[in-house]
């Protein structure tokens, strides 16, 4: 009798505590949705724009973009991401716009016409950056989409796993998941033979 007491009071507590757990977990989630649409997105939404077209490269804690910066293509994917992600979370139409214009921007000025693939960087009016070069970003085009695939709909982490049995059992799961996904992420692109050395 005691122990069925005592192991009563124990799932009792048990319970309380995962609710108490979970009430805390809502009031965070609360909290951070509160801070992203109330202070983080209008922050880029009012200051990430360049006038010029697309973002600015830089942007100070006060919110003056510097146009003398050029802009990065990665930095220009993670504006897209986080403005398509919150339009279709939070049907803002002025997500949609600051998404639609990175978008066309990215599209005309990032993506190597000639040889395919994207530039780093591009220089503040467009121009792509002679400097970098858009071999290194071809293979970085394809494969962020895919691991974002594999992280967010297949559920490949790999925190969650303490063995590398678990981990290849997890990957080779995801991947055989994602071989089944109907829409796969793709770049459109043709290649140009020419005597260039290339270098993967």
């Amino acid at each position: 009798m005691k122990r069925t007491i005592a192991l009563f009071i124990f799932a009792a507590t048990l319970l309380l505590g995962v609710a108490q757990t979970s009430a805390e977990k809502m009031n965070l989630r609360n909290e951070i949705e509160n801070d992203l649409t109330g202070n983080i997105l209008p922050f880029w939404l009012k200051h990430a724009s360049d006038p010029n077209g697309g973002f600015y490269g830089e942007i100070s804690r006060e919110g003056k973009g510097n146009p003398a910066t050029p802009k990065g293509a990665i930095m220009g994917a993670r504006v897209l991401w986080t403005f398509s992600t919150a339009y279709r979370l939070y049907g803002n139409s002025d997500y949609k716009a600051m998404a639609d214009s990175v978008q066309q921007y990215y599209i005309d000025n990032f993506i190597d016409k000639r040889y395919g693939g994207v530039f780093w960087t591009v220089n503040p009016d467009g121009g792509p950056d002679i400097a970098t070069s858009s071999r290194p970003m071809r293979k970085r085009a394809i494969i962020e989409p895919v691991n974002d695939e594999l992280k967010n709909m297949a559920q490949i982490e790999h925190s969650r796993h303490r063995s590398l049995h678990n981990f290849v059992n997890n990957l080779m799961a995801g991947i055989a998941a994602y071989s089944f996904f109907p829409k796969k992420p793709m770049l459109q692109f043709d290649r140009e033979v020419d005597k260039q050395l290339t270098i993967y």
